[in-house]
């Protein structure tokens, strides 16, 4: 029998996906969620006498009331191969040695029900974005909004399979009420390798990436902050990527690839997530002003949007990325959520509409046959 929806563990980018059902869930929340999971990630590493695979999905912030996420399904299936993970019940007691404040067996948690902006809401948050950006309080925010789409578990599941169908390139994921179809690569990791990819700059055509000086530095001021961060713990393969036109199905983005090796290969994962979340690409420049002015601005808690999702092994790989294009369970539906990064010169209309493109694929999928006009 296939789980609730609610409780599907589901990664996949073209192929076969990565599944799980049942297991345990560790659901953290508070300050430095990721470090926190990361110890009990160790600790369980520590423990259990096989190498297990788990599925991760974060916060964007630490203030968010939705507790980042950590499971070790009972049931994996990967590589086409079934396998069952079981852990001893005398674990409980040394993962909340690893961290007091762990909270165990819980169900997936939803997204409280709420009013959905009006396009006249969200002009007036980007001019506040850009007030803030004229006194010099920050370089560039990534402000967003939200939509929810009434649907029953069957209509999710559908909607999966369709997103998984429509976008074979990039990464299909439903973790813990969380799912959509991701195009922005957090880490992957392999072995001492590991790649990331910064997407900022949006366009329903690529001409008009290359040729707006706002778009590119937009996009420049979301990548260099990551090169920077990942040069103090790695060797780059490339000091200065170029960036490059990436292609979706209905938008275009400016995109860096990053790759190179770890210096010190016991570096986890999560600890390599933790250094670069949140990201320019989904927060601003600089970060910490950013995050603050986004809960300042923003009408709800993004809860796990923006954030990292993903999986990871005892092997130390993993693939996480970011969670766009996504939507978070909510009593009766879906709350669907966008953002586009916000630099001087930005046109509050325009920023609306890159939204409207941004929640296209997830609309799409839960509303099969829908018009646009």
């Amino acid at each position: 029998m296939s789980p609730p929806f609610a409780q599907l563990l589901h990664w996949q980018r073209g192929g076969e996906p990565i599944t799980g059902s049942g297991g345990w869930r560790f659901a953290f929340t508070g300050a430095d969620r990721l470090r926190r999971m990361d110890r009990v990630w160790q600790a369980l590493l520590s423990a259990l006498p096989y190498s297990p695979t788990a599925f991760v999905s974060a916060a964007f912030d630490d203030t968010s009331a939705l507790p980042s996420v950590l499971r070790l399904p009972a049931l994996l299936q990967r590589d086409q191969v079934e396998l069952e993970q079981s852990a001893p019940s005398e674990l409980a007691a040394q993962l909340l040695a690893a961290d007091p404040h762990l909270r165990l067996g819980e169900q997936p948690s939803m997204t409280a029900p709420g009013s959905t902006p009006t396009r006249a809401q969200h002009r007036l948050l980007v001019e506040r974005a850009l007030a803030a950006i004229e006194r010099d309080r920050v370089r560039k925010v990534v402000v967003g909004r939200d939509e929810f789409v009434p649907a029953d578990p069957e209509v999710c599941g559908r909607a999966l399979e369709a997103l998984a169908a429509a976008y074979p390139d990039v990464w299909t994921f439903a973790v813990d009420g969380l799912f959509g179809a991701t195009p922005e690569l957090l880490l992957a990791r392999t072995g001492e390798r590991f790649r990331t990819r910064v997407l900022a700059g949006t366009a329903r055509e690529p001409g008009l990436l290359v040729s707006d000086e706002r778009r590119v530095s937009e996009h420049r001021l979301a990548a260099d902050p990551v090169l920077t961060s990942l040069a103090e713990v790695a060797v780059l393969d490339e000091v200065h990527p170029e960036p490059h036109l990436l292609e979706l199905p209905n938008l275009w983005h400016l995109a860096t690839d990053i790759a190179g090796r770890v210096l010190d290969p016991a570096v986890s994962p999560l600890a390599l997530v933790d250094r670069l979340h949140p990201t320019p690409a989904v927060a601003g420049v600089p970060q910490q002003p950013a995050v603050a002015l986004i809960e300042e601005l923003e009408f709800r808690d993004r809860g796990r949007y923006a954030g990292p999702v993903g999986w990871l092994d005892g092997e130390g790989n993993a693939e996480i990325c970011l969670a766009l294009r996504c939507g978070q369970l909510e009593p009766g539906g879906v709350r669907l959520y966008a953002a586009g990064g916000i630099v001087a010169g930005a046109d509050p209309e325009w920023e609306y509409t890159e939204t409207e493109a941004k929640l296209e694929p997830m609309l799409d999928a839960l509303r099969p046959g829908r018009s646009d006009s």
